[in-house]
Order: C-alpha cells, then structure tokens, then sequence
C-alpha cells in the first residue's frame, strides 16, 4: 500500500481528532503534516492571510527604515562636523539610503496593495469594498504613493532634496520632493495630480509615508477583524491541528536529547541553558534553589513552549539535573 493511500485511510477529510492524527505522525511525521498542510480548508487560507501579514511588516519596516535614516540626518547635521570634507561619504550613504527608503517604501505599498487584493478575491469578507474605496481609492495621498511608485519604477529616480530652516519654532530638517518637477510627468492620475498641485512648495517625504503607513496600519487592523469574523472557524481548527504536530515533534526531539545525555554520567545540562534560554530567563531560573524541583520545572516551563513534556520525560529531566534531595 502506497504511503498516500495509507495517509487518505487513516486521515480521510477534516476534521480530525489528535487520535487520529497521532496515528498518523507515527506512520510519517513529515507526510502526515503535508496532508494537513494540502487537505485541511484553513491551510492554504491561513497561509495566504500570512502572506498579506508579512507584506505589511515589509511595508511597515521599509518606513521605519526610512524615518529612521532621516532622523538620523537630522541629529548628526546639527553637528558642525558632519559637513566638514572628511565627513562627505558619510552623508552621501545617508542620502543613499533615504533615497532608497522612498523607493522601497512606495514599492512595497503597492505589493501589500496586490496581495491584500488577491486574498480578498478568494476569500471576500463583507465590506472590503467599501472600505477600500473609502480608505484609499478616493484617497490622494493613496494615488500619490501609488503614481510614485510607478514614477520612480518607469521614469527616473525621483532626489528628495533635504531643507533646513530656522524660525521662533527652532530649526526645522525636511527631505522634500519638488512638485514643480513631478508634476511634468503626463501619467500622474488625476487625484495624484490634485495632492501634487495642492503641495504648492514641497512634499514632506516623512509627513507623507507617515501619514500614508498610519492609515494602512488602520485599514489592516479592521481588515484582520473581518478576516477572523468571517474564516475564524477554519483557521481555529487548521491551528489546533498545526499545534498538536508541533507539539508530537517536540516530544520526539525531547526524546532524542533526553535519552543519549541520560546515559552520560558526565553530563551537566546546566552548561547547555545558555542554547535555550535568554540571560534574563537564566537569571530567573538561578533565582531558585539550584537543582531544586521548583528550578528545574521553570527550566521546562521555558523551554516546553507546546506542552510537549508528558509525565515519563519530567522524570528523565529530574533525573538529569540530579534533583538535590532537600
């Protein structure tokens, strides 16, 4: 018998109880969570919805990066130094990488755009639409970033130019892009157009990306509501399955580690916390009596972060450690 066939007798369709899907890991731990991962209806969904979830982290850093590299700016030019000659290759990689954090910050809106819209075209939630029209469609600034992208992508590098003003609010440090000069290009749409003519001096590139990250960071929190309000049933369950696979090959690597280094007199698993636990885990772990009982199973709470330590194993861990008999 074929390992599918054996897979499909014991498995069959979703939903399946951890009885089941033990029996299966024991026959192939790796075929068992393909099958979850290609037959249970949450899988391809929840990886999809992963998917939109880390183009908006790579959104939301690209911006980041971007405000940080122009804070940066502002903080080291204050220095009379930092115009001085010796100094230029410095500046000039800050302006590098300002530069850099416009185009990638733009480009990666209009990636989270696409993805967003293809998970809502297969798997539509009530009043995505709408929102989206309201949100960013009718949006300048939206259309703006959106012609920028493509401004930067098929025309030439757009140079935000860095401005230092003084007046009774103090000193004022901007990188600002010329409307004057974007306005020339022929393919700007037309609510694109009206923000660029509206900005009759500059555009702020950190006012702009950070006015522009804010309300895609909002969109994105009403978004995932209505995702879990919608599909929350078939994530929930591909997750408990997801858990309990996770939790049966932890349990096989607690096997694995426990057996060799129980048959080792010489074996001292405290030189070992530093592979599993942080320095401040480490420091609350040594707050306790040294092999104590009430120490080594903080050890474990660290460490089991699935639940995977059954009974037998705890007692192979006392007995690793060398429990003190106080």
């Amino acid at each position: 018998m074929s390992l599918d066939k054996q897979l499909d007798d014991v498995l069959g369709y979703p939903p399946w109880d951890e009885s089941v899907l033990e029996k299966s890991w024991w026959i192939t731990f790796s075929g068992t969570r393909e099958y979850v991962n290609t037959k249970h209806q949450g899988a391809l969904l929840y990886r999809s919805l992963e998917s939109v979830c880390f183009s908006l982290a790579i959104f939301l850093d690209a911006v980041e990066d971007l405000i940080s590299s122009i804070n940066m700016f502002k903080a080291n030019s204050i220095r009379p130094s930092f115009w001085h000659r010796p100094n230029r290759a410095f500046v000039d990689r800050l302006e590098i990488r300002i530069q850099r954090g416009i185009s990638s910050s733009s480009s990666c809106a209009m990636a989270l755009v696409d993805h967003t819209r293809n998970f809502s075209t297969n798997y539509p939630v009530l009043n995505y639409d709408d929102k989206i029209k309201t949100s960013f469609s009718t949006n300048p600034e939206h259309r703006f970033v959106r012609g920028l992208r493509n401004y930067i992508a098929h025309v030439h590098i757009t140079k935000a130019n860095w401005q230092i003003t003084h007046s009774g609010k103090g000193r004022m440090v901007r990188f600002i892009l010329s409307p004057a000069e974007l306005v020339k290009w022929d393919e700007w749409h037309p609510e694109a157009k009206a923000y660029i003519k509206q900005k009759t001096e500059v555009i702020d590139v950190e006012e702009l990306f950070d006015s522009y990250s804010t309300k895609v960071r909002r969109f994105h929190i009403w978004f995932n509501s209505r995702v879990m309000d919608t599909f929350s049933d078939d994530i929930t369950d591909y997750l408990r399955c997801k858990r309990f696979l996770d939790k049966l090959s932890i349990a096989n690597e607690w096997r694995l580690l426990l057996i060799p280094a129980s048959q080792r007199d010489d074996f001292d698993p405290y030189i070992h916390l530093g592979k599993y636990l942080s320095k401040q885990e480490r420091e609350d772990v040594f707050s306790l009596p040294y092999r104590s009982k009430a120490q080594v199973d903080r050890i474990i709470s660290l460490i089991d972060e699935h639940n995977s330590c059954t009974e037998e194993f705890r007692q192979k861990v006392y007995s690793l450690f060398k429990l003190s008999e106080s």
